[in-house]
């Protein structure tokens, strides 16, 4: 983890020529003093917002014409006195004001719009439409944004830079398209343009740290924007990685930073979640999450190995809101305690989703990148059963490391993720895959072919799959919404439940009752196919699970996880719904488990309320440790935990109560040193 930045407040500051007086209340200590108060380490301050408007005496940019002092040097300051780092924050494609004093910098998107916001429009960026101009890196304005950064390194000491919005935004322009032939670039290949910009996102990196190192070599450095399918060329040039994930926010979820972060946390550097005190999204000036709701958000944040910022707006008078940095305050005060148990942790994991990224719809312009839907579905199934996965490229899984790689059936690999995976299997992980096809080029598949069935829907029965205790009725017909497929089973490859059609197929002139169907009686084929270490399924378990949510897919890879791969490191009784995440922590010679215990509530939005938390009745925890346990508690209490060890050297916790955020180590030493008053 990275210490300097364990408990963060990303303090965003935009204000337009309409907001007449900024920061005309601002009080240096107050500032400082609310911030120290709510247990921060470190907050962005702004130097440049998305209309453009600077927060200092500058002269390279357009210092906003209500402000009346150095506001960022005067918050830095307040902060140093205090012991808390202030990354200097400047946004970079989104700049209202550059794009209206040369709009020749301004971008045109594929169809020749132009990416500012439109005339007679009050559409914003919190409605996810376009609200912002958009800039090209590939023009003068590049030089505009390094001249600026100069010019706040010569101005002040600074800790380090949060650059927002380091996009990969193609410009079309006249002038654009011209730059980009010039360069020798097919403009008609759009993986050419592609390759065209990120290569001045690069480039544009490379100038900021050689500057920004020139004058303060310690100074920390992050891009917003830059955790997708490209993360590793620029991963070297950031001292962490953020992933801004505000899970009320309409786009992100409650699922999407746990399955990114786990991406993330694969490359080594420190991860960094941001979420928000907002109940909407950036800017949602009045929306105020509960201490329940963002103590959720943060304890998530820990589990998954990584360090929070929590997002707030500073109202533009310069003031803090005191109800917002109590409720900060809260959440982070017990963040600072649990602090002696994650430092230096790392996530223990015997899982592998294989990640593959696609092309995703985003801010306007942007080429993006999201992980296809198998990689979530697979993702929230094994969430849901406390199996400790990462998510990884297949190019980049190690052997040995894993036990059980699962392939999303909709993940379309080529020969050098085969060949990694195959690697992986002959050092003893097992595999499981579904859907049409196995990946090419490994070993002894337990299929021989695949084709799809006739029907879709489909169904599946789910036979010796229904073991005792699963929910799962053995001949009960699961309809399996995503297209199934007739697989044919490899010499002496073992198979399991069956595949059935529909009836018929609906149409205009074929159909009965409301929806699809029912099951017919033609059996198309087995369910599972099983040789060796290797599971094949018949249906598309993963993506239809994130698309559907039906929870016999996920009762099913249940069992066949559990053939797989049956030394699991965590297990428990509790319901679906708590997550339980396991830690190395060295520095507290322990194995540190992470329970978050929340039941969400119904709604009649997409968004679940997890704003008022209550603790659950006990339930038995299992967990494998290779390591002798000499006492179990609860953290940062100590309260001791009634465990016992089974014959197969495992540990079984009986907790009274499972709070909702109940954090416990299994301690094979004494435990952490006592942490220095602050």
């Amino acid at each position: 983890m990275n210490a300097q930045a364990m408990r963060q407040v990303h303090l965003d500051f935009h204000n337009s020529s309409w907001i007449e007086s900024v920061a005309d209340q601002f009080d240096a200590e107050q500032f400082g003093d609310t911030m120290a108060g709510a247990h921060v380490t470190s907050v962005n301050v702004f130097a440049k917002c998305l209309h453009g408007f600077s927060y200092y005496p500058t002269e390279v940019g357009q210092p906003h014409p209500g402000l009346k002092r150095d506001l960022l040097g005067e918050q830095i300051a307040a902060l140093r006195r205090r012991g808390i780092k202030a990354p200097v924050y400047l946004s970079v494609l989104w700049d209202d004001w550059a794009a209206q004093t040369h709009p020749e910098w301004v971008a045109v998107d594929r169809d020749g719009r132009l990416l500012a916001r439109p005339p007679y429009s009050n559409a914003s960026a919190i409605d996810h439409a376009l609200g912002w101009s958009v800039l090209d890196l590939a023009s003068g304005y590049a030089d505009h944004v390094v001249d600026q950064v100069e010019e706040i390194c010569s101005l002040y000491e600074v800790d380090g830079f949060w650059f927002d919005i380091v996009s990969v935004i193609p410009n079309h322009s006249p002038a654009g398209m011209a730059r980009m032939r010039s360069a020798g670039v097919d403009v008609g290949d759009q993986q050419a343009v592609l390759d065209f910009y990120l290569a001045v996102r690069d480039n544009f990196i490379g100038r900021i740290e050689r500057l920004v190192h020139r004058h303060a070599p310690a100074a920390t450095l992050v891009y917003n924007h830059t955790t997708d399918a490209w993360l590793a060329r620029t991963l070297a040039a950031q001292n962490q990685i953020d992933v801004e994930s505000l899970p009320t926010d309409g786009a992100w979820g409650y699922l999407h930073y746990p399955v990114v972060s786990r991406y993330a946390r694969t490359f080594g550097a420190p991860v960094v979640g941001m979420t928000g005190r907002f109940h909407r999204s950036w800017s949602d000036f009045g929306g105020l999450k509960t201490p329940d709701q963002l103590a959720y958000e943060v304890a998530t944040v820990l589990a998954a190995g990584g360090s929070p910022s929590i997002g707030d707006h500073l109202d533009p008078s310069g003031r803090l809101d005191p109800a917002v940095y109590a409720v900060i305050g809260e959440v982070y005060g017990r963040a600072e305690a649990l602090e002696p148990w994650l430092a230096g942790a790392r996530p223990l994991t015997e899982a592998a989703v294989v990640a593959q990224w696609d092309a995703a719809a985003a801010d306007a312009g942007r080429l993006t990148t999201a992980l296809i839907p198998g990689v979530h579905g697979a993702a929230e199934m094994l969430i849901e059963q406390a199996v400790q996965f990462d998510v990884v490229d297949a190019a980049r899984l190690t052997p040995g490391r894993y036990d059980l790689i699962v392939v999303p059936d909709d993940a379309e690999l080529g020969p050098g993720d085969a060949a990694a995976i195959e690697l992986c299997r002959r050092a003893g992980a097992a595999l499981l895959t579904a859907g049409a096809r196995p990946a090419a080029g490994l070993g002894d598949p337990p299929i021989v072919q695949a084709r799809p069935i006739a029907t879709r829907p489909g169904f599946f029965r789910p036979g010796e799959l229904a073991a005792e205790g699963s929910r799962l009725a053995a001949d009960f017909a699961y309809a399996a919404y995503g297209q199934a497929y007739a697989i044919t089973p490899a010499p002496g490859a073992e198979t399991l439940g069956t595949v059935v059609e529909a009836r018929f197929n609906r149409t205009w002139a074929r159909f009965t009752s409301h929806g699809h169907s029912p099951v017919g009686d033609k059996a198309a084929g087995p369910l599972v196919a099983v040789l060796g270490d290797w599971a094949h399924l018949a249906t598309p378990a993963f993506s239809d699970y994130h698309r559907e949510g039906y929870w016999p897919g996920s009762a099913v890879v249940r069992a066949l996880i559990d053939r797989l791969a049956p030394r699991r490191l965590v297990r428990h009784d509790g319901p679906a719904w708590v997550e339980a995440a396991l830690q190395a922590a060295p520095a507290a010679s322990a194995t540190v488990l992470h329970l978050t215990a929340y039941q969400p509530r119904r709604a009649a939005h997409q968004t679940p309320r997890l704003d008022d938390a209550h603790p659950l009745a006990g339930f038995a925890i299992r967990v494998r440790t290779d390591r002798p346990v000499k006492r179990v508690v609860t953290v940062p209490d100590r309260g001791a935990v009634p465990h016992s060890t089974l014959a197969d050297g495992t540990v079984e916790l009986r907790p009274l109560t499972v709070a909702p955020l109940t954090v416990i180590a299994l301690e094979h030493g004494d435990g952490p040193p006592r942490p220095a008053r602050r």
